[in-house]
């Protein structure tokens, strides 16, 4: 398919798309423009678009059966790609078992847990607090979706994804809910994946952490939360960028209706209904 197309709009693609997949599409679109809860999730027309596009082999990914998800009855169950599975498979589970830990906690902190490229943009966040202990330093590297680096890839993630588990072994924190999440950046420059476009990129994966505490969470305590993760980076060599951490309050006891106030990532959304965006490859519970 021409890579020039906006493939997460519908209507840009939809006559390109093979009879078969062009009827799945219309099917998905017209349960979602008279569905409010399928509206209400965060970017799943976009990703709808995306899945219908996909020209890969159909033992290899089917799009069909996630575009006709939930029709008569019937469930796709990938629920890495599809919403309502996800609801049905991860989130609901996870409710229905710890639900009740939000009002049993004292304390709720969402952390966003990642590395930046940008030596003046790494540091800590926590509240007012603002270090940037790495400015002024050359910038780092950019990781790219190629063969090359996917051992420095999986030796990040599990270093993001070790990190909850280690402050609740040492009494840091308390429990958390974590979730792994890729955000995936172009920009017009020299191409270090392949020589035919002129198309940049670079994978930054997140680790979206919400977790509860005894006792409140000092800027001292933040700190070496930080200077905690700083150190497992480099024990795991995924240091290709600088350590990057945002901490903040929900306040005692209660979840806020909704975190719009985020970074500029957005990566928690309505957490009171956990919706956690956990449509990703990963998701843990650490009690």
């Amino acid at each position: 398919m021409d890579t020039s197309l906006d493939r997460a709009n519908p209507s840009a693609i939809m006559k390109l798309l093979l009879p078969r997949m062009q009827i799945a599409l219309k099917s998905w679109l017209k349960r979602w423009h008279g569905n409010d809860w399928m509206q209400g999730q965060d970017g799943w027309r976009k990703k709808a678009s995306l899945i219908a596009s996909c020209e890969l082999a159909q033992g290899i990914f089917n799009g069909r059966r996630i575009l006709y998800c939930a029709k008569h009855g019937l469930f796709c169950a990938l629920v890495d790609f599809c919403d309502r599975c996800c609801l049905d498979k991860r989130i609901q589970p996870a409710l229905d078992e710890y639900g009740s830990s939000f009002k049993l906690a004292r304390s709720w902190y969402p952390m966003v847990i990642n590395t930046r490229i940008r030596a003046d943009e790494a540091g800590l966040t926590f509240g007012t607090l603002k270090s940037r202990p790495y400015a002024g330093q050359p910038d780092g590297h950019p990781l790219c979706a190629c063969p090359e680096q996917e051992p420095y890839f999986e030796r990040l993630c599990r270093a993001l994804f070790v990190f909850p588990a280690l402050l609740r072994d040492h009494g840091v924190i308390a429990g958390a809910y974590s979730h792994m999440e890729f955000h995936l950046s172009f920009w017009s420059g020299r191409s270090n994946y392949d020589f035919w476009s002129d198309l940049a990129h670079g994978l930054q994966p997140h680790l979206n952490v919400l977790f509860n505490t005894s006792a409140p969470i000092t800027p001292q305590i933040a700190q070496a939360i930080y200077e905690a993760l700083t150190w497992l980076l480099m024990r795991h060599h995924a240091r290709l960028g600088y350590p990057n951490l945002w901490i903040t309050d929900c306040g005692s006891g209660r979840l806020p209706a909704g975190y719009d106030i985020l970074p500029e990532d957005r990566v928690v959304r309505r957490c009171v209904d956990f919706s956690l965006d956990v449509s990703g490859t990963g998701f843990r519970i650490i009690r």
